[in-house]
């Protein structure tokens, strides 16, 4: 479920961002050596989950999964637009973006919270030429199926007894 939601965050990113060079999906945080290979392909964006925030167990077969992305832009300058300016457009739009209901990226997510944008400017990234930013975000993603809606039958009988296999009409 989250390689699905990667995938189409990143394609929802392709659609929104037309004048984007590069969106890909990366394996983690994006550090100064992944920059130097991206940056010849600005504007750029990489999408990643860095983690799980927590988990519920729904006891139903399903696990309610607070999973942590991020999306890392990086831009130079180009006519007529400065890196500053360039990555700071699109920080706002993916703000906007994630305030939308754009981002209910498939069945079973729920809205982004904790929306948080990040200026990852250092003297090593600028000697590069490029801005990077970071835009983070919470989402709650269901995974595993409910074991109780198979059918759409509800029961109409129900047992309960010690867990030693002997259970009880009540």
């Amino acid at each position: 479920m989250t390689n699905d939601i990667l995938n189409a965050i990143r394609e929802k990113l392709k659609d929104v961002f037309t004048d984007l060079r590069s969106c890909e999906v990366h394996p983690g945080r994006f550090t100064l050596k992944e920059l130097k290979s991206t940056s010849a392909k600005s504007p750029a964006a990489r999408v990643s989950c860095l983690g799980t925030a927590k988990n519920i167990n729904m006891a139903n077969g399903q696990v309610k999964s607070e999973k942590q992305f991020v999306v890392y832009f990086v831009t130079k300058d180009k006519s007529g637009l400065s890196k500053d300016d360039a990555i700071r457009n699109l920080v706002d739009d993916m703000t906007l973006l994630l305030d939308s209901d754009m981002t209910r990226w498939l069945p079973g997510t729920g809205a982004p919270s904790n929306v948080k944008d990040d200026n990852l400017y250092s003297s090593e990234i600028d000697r590069q030429g490029v801005m990077l930013w970071a835009v983070s975000w919470r989402q709650t993603i269901t995974l595993g199926d409910d074991q109780f809606i198979e059918d759409g039958t509800i029961p109409t009988e129900i047992y309960a007894g010690p867990n030693d296999g002997t259970y009880e009409k009540l």
